[in-house]
């Protein structure tokens, strides 16, 4: 997900006689050696020491060279160019006068579908030249199916869907019951229990850092299952099938959950939850509590 590689700290030391050096950015043709002009160019400075963490937008120019402003110890660089796959580096080489990343962009084979892709960025400067080379990114990446994210709005509330289907008519299903187990850095984990709409599609809305680790599907007459998989082509959606035939596995048949005030053995005023109850001992399940609240 995140693609800088920062240096050791004993390295700090090695490469601060490069700090105040310029830098320059040149980008090429892969294949050919011959400069590319009119790249875009995302440059932001990495160094955990420096406070101010600098980051702009540049254009190559007919040369394929640009001067960035970052003076950091280490610079993560993305170019790219339409035509062209993106690169990344936070490599440079010390030419003596000045520090040189070289950017070599490989020509793009034509797909006719995109796997669904997330980039993150600093929210980009808001001057004229800067917004106008991030509209050229932002149609970049949507042309490449790939969502952009800045690191400032990582906290902020996402939707995710869910869709059931039946496993032999890949019919949505209604009104299926979904028990969802996110789980978070530092060992945080929630609970919920949804229902699917009429078009068999749970929507679930979670901080963006939040990630799936189970969802424990079932509906009345369809035997239980834990297994869902992320579509690779749309972003947020996962599919989940249950079936009518077969045998529910051990895993399906074994409910946990830690919140015993929500979900209580003792009845509660959630319907939902007292129907999956009655739902998972008809399949021949049972409940088990590994945390309390």
């Amino acid at each position: 997900m995140f693609h800088i590689r920062f240096f050791p700290v004993f390295a700090a030391a090695i490469l601060s006689g490069c700090l105040g050096k310029s830098r320059v950015v040149s980008v090429n043709d892969a294949q050919t050696g011959l400069p590319i002009e009119g790249a875009f160019i995302y440059a932001a400075d990495c160094d955990m020491l420096n406070p101010f963490n600098t980051h702009g937008l540049y254009k190559s120019d007919s040369n394929g060279l640009t001067p960035i402003s970052e003076r950091g110890r280490v610079i993560y660089v993305l170019a790219g160019k339409e035509g062209y796959s993106l690169w990344r580096t936070n490599e440079s080489v010390d030419k003596g006068d000045f520090l040189e990343t070289r950017i070599n962009l490989k020509k793009e084979k034509e797909k006719s579908a995109y796997k669904a892709r997330t980039e993150y960025f600093k929210r980009f400067p808001s001057d004229a030249e800067s917004q106008k080379i991030a509209s050229e990114i932002k149609s970049y990446f949507a042309k490449r199916n790939t969502r952009i994210i800045f690191y400032e709005d990582y906290d902020k509330i996402a939707d995710s869907k869910i869709r059931v289907v039946d496993s032999e008519t890949k019919e949505p299903i209604k009104s299926a019951m979904l028990l969802i187990t996110v789980w978070a850095p530092h060992f945080s984990t929630k609970e919920l229990l949804v229902e699917t709409d009429e078009d068999g599609t749970a929507t679930v809305s979670l901080e963006q850092e939040y990630q799936f680790s189970f969802i424990k599907t079932g509906k009345e007459g369809y035997f239980p299952s834990n297994r869902f998989k992320k579509d690779e082509y749309r972003h947020n959606l996962y599919n989940v099938e249950l079936a009518k035939t077969g045998l529910p596995t051990d895993t399906s048949l074994k409910l946990y959950v830690s919140n015993k005030k929500k979900f209580s053995k003792a009845p509660t005023d959630i319907p939902l939850w007292e129907r999956y109850k009655t739902y998972i001992r008809s399949v021949g399940g049972d409940i088990f509590y590994s945390l309390d609240d």
